[in-house]
């Protein structure tokens, strides 16, 4: 890059700062320059390549703000950002407003004079250069409320650029902005205690200030018995009196070698002289509202975290105006607590020097200032320059900065030479005598891996076609933007057969296109009868994702519409293909509608059920403004070729199209951090949904474990904590768990709400931080199982899986975006997500949809929140988890299998809970956790969600061992003809039942879509008919089956058979041709 420049002397700097900052990624090592001028950026970028490698980040470092209290102010302190930075002025014009009689204006406009800077001063062997009472800045009625401005301005200037501080450390009147800043008081209370705590401490007569270069027990052994206003280090103390007493101590101290210095102050803080302030200060105190705070506070007076119980008494900040200040144990306890960074708001890094003498030597945390200090010559420091220094270190920590509002303003993209990575090769040796590579070597015990999605350009570079020629029909379920229009129009331009589905409020035929209400079961129907039934399959292009703008809507135009369609095409050969716009991150920031993702979720997991259908999915570029582009990208999905084996394919079924160019999704294992600090603050406030039972409460434990003490556990039952009404039941073992989390220590808030209903878990977490104070981070754990075979999913059924998913990503997309204010947001946030939306399963469509959109929120979040860590972990099996052998359990074959495979690859609670631990530690976005290598885990999923072999697995059960005919809603009625005997004996078999009465309906009998299928082959080879599934599902009694075998129904089963019956053929073709 420093060449690049060389050779490009003309190049403008904002130009290739902005080319850096949106087309590069985040990666773990990083450097940045803060510079002005061509010549300086290529120095700066020489200088950068000969000091060495960047340190790399380990993930979100953890902040400490520095608050100082007064001595270093002078007048211009912050001008230049009062004057460029609309955030940083509208909080300093907000507190001038406040201060009201006060005129703290003229001291953010005015120049900053240049301090003298002479060493008999600062050594404390001379008077002080010119008088404090010609200084405005001496003067506690407006030092205090100007500094507390400039610091609580900066504070509100870092946030808004995504630095947010894990902990506060304010010193004497810092305190005051940390506890504004963590909500203790409101701004407006704040000022006015800080103004009137200046006058009542201006009222006392004048005492006097030195730091001492020593600790206390050394001043102590000098005969220097007088008050010690602060401890700040092993060998810095502050002392605090009267300013005859202060002279006599300095006067021996001096003698016997010890460095000491007047600080710059009229009054003797922290000290006894201000005992008359005292018990006014309490009751000016007592006059203001006060809350526990939402960001840990250390305390001056113990060094320790700042509990409720002290914010919010009037005693405490009595007793802070008189105590010693405490700094060193406050700095200690941080370093404890793996702070990373410590940041002063403030001029210089007068505590960021006393941090540095805290510090440990084998510490690596980091100390950084804001503001330039009081100006001693030389060429002045721009507080924006020296603000931006700081941003640019704390990203290169690894922290959030956002940067677009660092340096906001357009910016043009241009062409940056590379990174030159080190392009190592990693081909498979050759084992010589051998004509093929070894494969890598994998444990054949299961192992804890980690994948994360990896996009690449599609190496084959597919081009669009001119027309769209395609054999069959084309269905076009088209969006209102004109793309699916333009779809059709190049179809039918080529001569294809096209229909284009319109949504609206009744059906109705115009010309090729046809209107149907996309909630109405008949009018699909109407859809695949007005296609025709002409040579070749028949193509649909879904485009209805397209229409939705917010969840909800996605729900009915990409999942409910979807799954009607395919209900009503049944065992036709059809070939899907799903598209959405903006559901995807491929390039970065680019998924701007996650929600519409829940189409390729069903699409994924529906195509293990019907036999003839075939899917993939796309994703269309969201900055795309050319619809027949569009149209022409989604005709070249339509053109390959997607008959494959997942097991040995290299990419995914859902493409993506970004800047005219196809992308493919793959898998890269995510390297193992070995020892992660934990990711779990011990001070901090978890909230987890479906916290009350199952991976919630595992989780629970595990955090308790961890150190946290205090959680909030979400379920959708309310709980009476004495347990009476089901002391033995579900809610009796929740409770049972929840006394252990407390015996534990932990305090625990038990809150009802169903998730999947915005406005209630937007009130749980609110009650959750009205109770604690804070919310530190948020896990969502809560979820439904999935409901069975897609062709018996009723809308309403499905809707109550995908709510707990999809509809609780609304409030917790706003709970961590820009609209919320900073101290607001969360540090964490964690969804839990399942292994199906990468593998597919048979009975999860809804489920798979679901998950796949948290999925998608987890990409999408963690690229744009603009300081919560966002992770989405898709899970394989859990040991413990039921709920997918629970739904199959009348097909003995695939729970007999899932079973297996869950006791031999499960997560047990404590290793799932321990692997979470490192991927949260680890980094943001989406992430896969499975158990065995990825192709091992493809090829055994692939086996599990084999349809035709799980129908082939399904077994008949003997007359023995059969259970008596359930209760139903119709009567018994014995079969009549032989194909009717014949007919129930099957059903009986297969359901387990010992009798079957001709009018009793299949599902009622406790039959799915599974069984079904495997009844309808049995059938098949009874009665040497062939018969199409679907007669199954539109015919569910023996008496109507029958009839439908026997007459007309058959005829039409036997049209479709025949054409489902070929696909299927040829997909276990292609099955078996793989495992040879």
């Amino acid at each position: 890059l420093a060449s690049w420049l060389e050779d490009h002397p003309a190049a403008d700097l904002a130009d290739v700062a902005h080319t850096l900052r949106v087309g590069r990624a985040e990666h773990d090592h990083r450097r940045v320059l803060v510079c002005d001028d061509v010549a300086g950026a290529v120095r700066g970028l020489r200088a950068a390549a000969s000091s060495g490698p960047a340190a790399r980040v380990k993930g979100r470092p953890r902040v400490a703000f520095l608050l100082p209290g007064v001595g270093d102010q002078y007048a211009g302190l912050g001008r230049e950002l009062y004057q460029s930075e609309p955030v940083y002025a509208e909080a300093v014009d907000r507190c001038i407003e406040l201060v009201g009689d006060v005129d703290l204006r003229p001291l953010f406009h005015e120049r900053p004079a240049a301090d003298p800077g002479d060493l008999a001063v600062l050594l404390g062997r001379a008077p002080q250069g010119p008088s404090e009472a010609d200084d405005r800045l001496a003067h506690a009625e407006v030092a205090h409320p100007f500094l507390f401005t400039v610091e609580y301005a900066l504070a509100q200037l870092l946030a808004h650029r995504g630095v947010r501080p894990d902990a506060l450390l304010g010193y004497s009147l810092g305190e005051y902005v940390a506890a504004t800043l963590a909500g203790v008081f409101t701004l407006e209370d704040a000022l006015r205690v800080v103004t009137e705590r200046a006058r009542l401490i201006s009222a006392i007569p004048a005492g006097k200030m030195v730091a001492v270069a020593a600790g206390g027990d050394q001043i102590r052994a000098h005969g220097a018995g007088i008050g010690i206003a602060a401890l700040n280090g092993p060998s810095m103390t502050v002392l605090s009196g009267p300013v005859d007493e202060i002279d006599a101590v300095t006067h021996r101290l001096l003698a016997a070698g010890v460095a000491c210095r007047p600080l710059r102050s009229a009054h003797a803080f922290h000290s006894s002289l201000l005992e008359p302030a005292r018990e006014k200060l309490a009751a000016l105190i007592e006059s203001v509202p006060r809350q526990a705070p939402s960001t840990t506070i250390l305390c001056n007076l113990t060094g320790r975290p700042m509990t409720p119980e002290q914010a919010t008494s009037s005693a405490y900040w009595a007793d802070q105006l008189v105590s010693t200040v405490r700094f060193a144990d406050a700095v200690r306890h941080c370093v404890e607590q793996d702070i990373d960074v410590f940041v002063e708001l403030g001029a210089g890094q007068t505590l960021g020097g006393l941090v540095r003498q805290n510090l440990a030597g084998g510490s690596g945390a980091a100390v950084l200032g804001t503001l330039p200090a009081s100006w001693t010559g030389g060429e002045p420091r721009d507080a924006r320059v020296e603000l931006l220094e700081t941003c640019a270190r704390l990203w290169e920590l690894g922290a959030g900065v956002t940067w677009e509002r660092v340096q906001p303003g357009p910016g043009r993209v241009v062409s940056l030479p590379a990174y030159p990575f080190q392009r190592t090769r990693y081909w498979p040796e050759i084992v010589e005598g051998s004509s093929s590579p070894v494969p890598s070597a994998r444990p054949a015990e299961p192992a804890d891996l980690c994948f994360a999605p990896a996009w690449q350009r599609d190496p084959a570079r597919p081009s669009v076609p001119a027309d769209l020629r395609l054999d069959g029909s084309l269905i076009v379920f088209a969006d209102s933007g004109g793309v699916g229009a333009a779809l059709a129009d190049r179809a039918a331009a080529a001569g294809t057969r096209v229909l284009e589905v319109v949504a609206g409020t009744e059906l109705r035929r115009e010309g090729r296109r046809l209107v149907i209400d996309p909630r109405d079961p008949a009018h699909y129907a109407e859809v695949f009868a007005a296609a025709g039934d002409g040579d070749g399959p028949v193509r649909v292009a879904h485009l209805w994702s397209l229409l939705a703008d917010d969840p909800r809507a996605a729900v009915g135009y990409g999942f409910d519409s979807l799954l009607l369609a395919v209900q009503a095409f049944g065992d036709r050969a059809v070939r899907l293909l799903t598209v959405t716009r903006g559901a995807t991150e491929i390039l970065g920031a680019d998924a701007t509608a996650p929600y519409r993702a829940v189409t390729h979720g069903l699409g994924r997991a529906i195509r293990h059920e019907y036999a003839g259908l075939d899917w993939t999915g796309v994703d269309l570029d969201p900055g795309a403004t050319d619809v027949d582009a569009e149209a022409g990208q989604i005709g070249c999905e339509l053109l390959l070729d997607v008959a494959r084996d997942d097991a040995e394919a290299g990419s995914d079924r859902v493409s993506g199209w970004r800047r005219d160019r196809r992308w493919l999704r793959g898998w890269g294992e995510v390297p193992a951090v070995p020892d992660p600090p934990s990711p779990w603050r011990e001070d901090g406030v978890y909230l987890i949904t479906g916290g009350t039972r199952g991976l919630g409460m595992a989780l629970a434990r595990h955090l308790v474990r961890a150190g946290v003490r205090r959680l909030a556990l979400v379920g959708r039952t309310a709980l009476s904590r004495d347990g009476a009404e089901d002391p033995g039941g579900k809610t009796g073992r929740t409770l049972r768990d929840v006394a252990e989390l407390e015996a534990g220590g932990a305090e625990v808030l038990l809150l009802s709400a169903d998730v999947g209903v915005p406005a209630e878990l937007r009130a749980a977490l609110e009650r959750c931080r009205d109770h604690f104070g804070t919310l530190t981070g948020v896990v969502h754990a809560a979820g439904l199982p999935a409901g069975g075979m897609a062709r018996r999913r009723s809308l309403a059924d499905a809707g109550a899986v995908l709510a707990p998913k999809i509809l609780a990503m609304g409030p917790l997309a706003e709970l961590v975006g820009p609209e919320t204010p900073a101290d607001r947001r969360p540090e964490l946030l964690v969804l839990y997500s399942s292994a199906v939306t990468a593998f597919g399963g048979i009975g999860e469509s809804d489920y798979c949809a679901a998950n796949t959109v948290l999925d998608a929120y987890g990409e999408a979040l963690a690229a744009s929140a603009p300081s919560t860590r966002v992770v989405s972990i898709a899970w394989g099996p859990w040991q413990h988890d039921d709920w997918q052998a629970e739904s199959l359990k009348s097909a003995t074959g695939l729970a007999e299998r899932v079973r297996a495979y869950r006791e031999r690859y499960g997560f047990a609670d404590e290793a799932g809970c321990a692997l979470l631990d490192r991927i949260v530690a680890g980094g943001h976005g989406s992430v896969l956790a499975v158990r065995q290598p990825l192709r091992e885990v493809l090829r055994d999923w692939s086996a599990m969600v084999d349809i035709d072999a799980l129908v082939g697995a399904t077994t008949a059960v003997s007359l023995s061992e059969r259970f008596p005919r359930p209760e139903l809603r119709t009567d018994y009625a014995a079969p009549r003809t032989e194909p009717e005997i014949a007919i129930a004996e099957v059903w009986g078999a297969y359901l387990g039942i010992d009798r079957v009465g001709v009018h009793d309906p299949f599902f009622d009998l406790g039959g799915n879509s599974l069984v079904g299928m495997a009844m309808v082959l049995a059938i098949e080879k009874e009665l040497g008919v062939p018969i199409a599934p679907a007669v199954l599902f539109e015919h569910p009694t023996v008496a109507e089956f029958a009839a439908a075998v026997a007459g007309d129904a058959a005829e039409g089963a036997r049209q479709a058979l025949d054409t489902s019956s070929a696909r299927g053929s040829r997909r276990r073709r292609a099955r078996s041709g793989t495992r040879k």
